[in-house]
């Protein structure tokens, strides 16, 4: 039972390093979605980040979600940590937050450091991957930021197993909330493929944790058997170059193509295309959500995550992580695949999501939970207060 006083309205500051979504990706689309579908009566947003330009704010003031931005253009040169940490403490301070939600490791360290010093009520932080690149140093600074802070909210399963087995992380400071996806703006299209051609899709950053030299590998090998199939890849990063490169190499420059960062990728997949995930990592990612939620047929990697979003054979073809021959298995597969099967698995994907997957589902579990920890450190406030009365 919540105590009398718990504010109708709890304001939750949500801090992130910036909110360009070409760098942050899934992380920065979960928080455009988690805002969007807090129920605003009992929620107040606000937006704490490092650098945006305008075109970046815009999302969240024309929800009238205030954004509070160190840098207001994302070119202007990075300041030393303490003065950033200045700032944020100063920005706590003006927005006086009942709770502090922190994203990614620049929001995790930093924001969690000052929400504490200016003793924010609440501290909680999304933990949305399993970063295996992250060295010995972060993972002592994991560990320490534990202890101030009142919940860790792991993305899944996967994530949490992480967290707890390399990080070190107790299990009593950790829950898992799915993310989830707002169903409508997703619409469902299960028409077979309207050209001869079969699309294998990719999208995503162009990054070394998602692997896409893997995709064009493997692609370059069934196109040689399937001469009619194309490959297009959405999504930029330091990798480009590399990715443009390789499939020069192939000589496959007629086959594929780049589209670049796109603000709504699935405008760009026709009807019936085969959606690829090859990373070596994931925590549960938003794009394999999407690509279910949309109709296509999807391939992806058994890493620790995914097995939670779908069933192998029956919500999606899985294959071995880092296996060659497992991927072109799998691609092979889904091209022979009957049109009555592949029907069968992209409708079964699609009611997967929106069962387990809808935003508003986490939106509402969110909220139960700032609700529940703000109310318990007010409850320990309050029996303080009457103790030192007493006394």
């Amino acid at each position: 039972m919540m105590p009398n006083s718990i504010p109708k309205c709890l304001k939750v500051a949500h801090v992130i390093p910036e909110l360009n979504l070409n760098i942050t990706g899934g992380v920065g689309v979960f928080l455009q979605t988690l805002t969007s579908c807090l129920d605003r009566d009992r929620v107040e947003n606000v937006i704490v980040t490092y650098k945006s330009d305008q075109s970046d704010r815009n999302f969240f003031q024309d929800l009238s979600i205030p954004v509070f931005s160190r840098l207001l253009t994302a070119d202007e040169e990075i300041e030393p940590s303490i003065q950033v940490m200045e700032w944020l403490m100063e920005t706590f301070q003006t927005i006086s937050p009942d709770v502090v939600h922190t994203n990614l490791f620049w929001g995790d360290t930093l924001g969690r450091q000052a929400a504490d010093r200016v003793k924010v009520p609440v501290i909680v932080t999304t933990e949305n991957n399993r970063d295996l690149h992250e060295n010995s140093r972060q993972q002592r600074i994991k560990r320490k930021l534990a202890n101030l802070t009142d919940c860790i909210i792991c993305v899944s399963e996967g994530v949490k197993q992480h967290l707890r087995e390399v990080d070190g992380v107790p299990d009593e400071l950790m829950m898992t909330i799915y993310n989830g996806i707002i169903l409508e703006k997703y619409p469902f299209d299960c028409r077979e493929p309207e050209s001869q051609s079969p699309l294998f899709v990719s999208v995503g950053r162009l990054e070394p944790q998602k692997v896409p030299l893997r995709l064009i590998e493997a692609f370059s090998v069934i196109a040689a058997e399937y001469s009619d199939c194309q490959l297009s890849i959405i999504g930029d990063g330091s990798l480009m170059k590399n990715c443009c490169d390789s499939v020069a190499a192939f000589g496959l420059t007629q086959r594929v193509q780049f589209w670049g960062y796109q603000p709504q990728p699935w405008r760009t997949t026709p009807p019936g295309s085969i959606f690829v995930m090859t990373s070596d990592y994931e925590g549960h990612p938003l794009v394999v959500l999407e690509a279910m939620a949309t109709g296509h047929l999807c391939i992806i990697p058994d890493i620790p995550g995914i097995p939670e979003m779908a069933e192998a054979g029956v919500e999606a073809l899985i294959y071995k992580a880092g296996d060659r021959s497992s991927l072109l298995a799998a691609m092979g597969s889904a091209l022979e695949m009957p049109s009555a099967q592949r029907q069968q698995i992209i409708k079964a994907a699609r009611a997967r999501v929106e069962i387990d997957f809808d935003a508003y589902k986490m939106a509402e579990k969110y909220l139960h939970l700032y609700q529940k920890l703000y109310a318990e450190k007010e409850m320990r406030v309050i029996k303080r207060q009457l103790l030192a009365s007493n006394s």
